[in-house]
Order: C-alpha cells, then sequence, then structure tokens
C-alpha cells in the first residue's frame, strides 16, 4: 500500500417525499438532497475503485545517488523508511534538488583580504567557504568556482527526474491516477450541488429535511454525532430529527 486512501461512508438514505408535494426552491431542495444521495454512492464506489488501484501501485526504488553524502553542501538529508528489508534510509530532500535547477555557479570563496579585515567582520569563526560570510564585503573574496558542486546539482537533477517519471509511468499503469481523477470529479460534483442548496430557500417541513440530508450527507460523510457542548447536540438531534438517522 503506497497511498493513504479514506473511504467516504456510503450515503444515508433519507425519505425526502415527492417533488410533486412541494413547488418552488423547496421541490429544487428535495431534488437535489436526492442527487447529493446518489453522488455520495458513487463517491463510495469511486473511493473503492481507487482503493484497489493503490493496492496495485508500486512505487519505483530510488536511486542510490539520491542518498546525501557527507559532502553535500546544497541538500538536506529527509530521514525515511522505504526500503524492502526495513532499513531507514536517508534521502536528498526533493525540495532542495528542485532549488538547485535554477543554479549556474557554485562558488568556492578565498579570503584575499588583510589580517585587520579578517579580525575586524569577526572571520575567525567562518567556516563554510562555500557561502560568503555574513556581514563582509564581497570584494573581499575570490571565488574559485566549485566544479564539483556543479557536477552533484546535474546529477542530483537527473537522478530525481528520472525517479519522477518512473513514478509516472507506475500511476498511470496501476490505473491509480484515473482513479483519483474520477474521485475528484465527484467531489466537484457533489461541492456543486451543495453549493446550490446553499443558495435557496427552504419554506417547507420536507425543504428544511432535504437541507438536513444534505447536511449530513455531503458534510458529515451519513453519520450524525453528538456533540461536546448542549448547542452542538441540540443541533445532531435537530438534524437526526429531520433524517430519521440516529444520532452516533
Amino acid at each position: 500500500m503506497n497511498q493513504i486512501v479514506t473511504l467516504p461512508l456510503v450515503a444515508t438514505q433519507v425519505s425526502l417525499g415527492p417533488v410533486f408535494a412541494a413547488t418552488g426552491d423547496d421541490a429544487r431542495l428535495i431534488e437535489l438532497a436526492g442527487e447529493l444521495q446518489r453522488l455520495r454512492g458513487l463517491c463510495r464506489q469511486r473511493s473503492t475503485e481507487m482503493s484497489e488501484c493503490d493496492d496495485a501501485y508500486r512505487r519505483p526504488e530510488r536511486p542510490p545517488v539520491l542518498m546525501p553524502r557527507y559532502d553535500d553542501e546544497d541538500v538536506r538529508p529527509v530521514p525515511v523508511s522505504t526500503t524492502i528489508d526495513g532499513r531507514r534510509v536517508e534521502w536528498c530532500r526533493e525540495g532542495d534538488i528542485d532549488a538547485l535547477r535554477d543554479r549556474t555557479e557554485f562558488h568556492h570563496w578565498h579570503f584575499i583580504g588583510t589580517p585587520e579585515q579578517w579580525d575586524e567582520f569577526g572571520l575567525s569563526s567562518w567556516r563554510n567557504n562555500q557561502r560568503l560570510p555574513a556581514g563582509a564585503p564581497a570584494d573581499l573574496f575570490l571565488s574559485l568556482g566549485d566544479e564539483y558542486r556543479l557536477k552533484r546539482a546535474m546529477e542530483l537533477i537527473a537522478a530525481l527526474d528520472a525517479y519522477r517519471e518512473a513514478d509516472v509511468v507506475a500511476r498511470r499503469e496501476s490505473g491509480f491516477d484515473a482513479a483519483e481523477r474520477a474521485l475528484q470529479d465527484v467531489f466537484k460534483e457533489e461541492s456543486a450541488v451543495f453549493e446550490e442548496m446553499m443558495e435557496l430557500k427552504p419554506t417547507t417541513l420536507e425543504g428544511f429535511r432535504a437541507v438536513a440530508s444534505a447536511v449530513v450527507n455531503f458534510c458529515w460523510l451519513g453519520e450524525i454525532e453528538d456533540g461536546d457542548t448542549k448547542d452542538q447536540q441540540m443541533v445532531a438531534r435537530m438534524l437526526s430529527h429531520l433524517t430519521g438517522i440516529e444520532v452516533s
């Protein structure tokens, strides 16, 4: 299992009454609440499909070149445990590698000032000659260039690109990407239906029951949980009375 997939609860069916019994906004609310129940069931189906694809998805192994080296100055390590044998392995941060893409020069700075200037700017604590010390004028240093760091940066970028490309192929072949898009499409449909319902004003009991059904199915994933405070508990009971769903 490579992804954590949260499966939404199946839609809780609520008897909303016939559409012909209401008119105007109430009729539309009842219709939309029914559509929301249908979409919640479809959401459950799409989530199951994505979970199955996730089981089939196998993330490619990272190339060893992406492991940090003792002399890496431009990337930081991230400890992760992803190896098959369970060993804990550190990898270079992908964000740090991506930041190297805009770098065309790497400097190895050499101090060319006087001993007095060395003392004036407190350079006795300057240990990293791959970066200019803070507060000291740049004209006191000569860049000798750093071909090793440039080569290492290009090596990291190429390795990361190859790994990401292999991951894209693995996700596509497992069907995970397509299943994820299908689930997101359902989420968008649900959201659009709920947004429309928010613009309508119920005036009958059936209209208010439709709104309550939408809140429970869209916002609370089909369950009504008791609250910690009196007002939350009262809201939970109100929704329960309107939908017929027991408070859990």
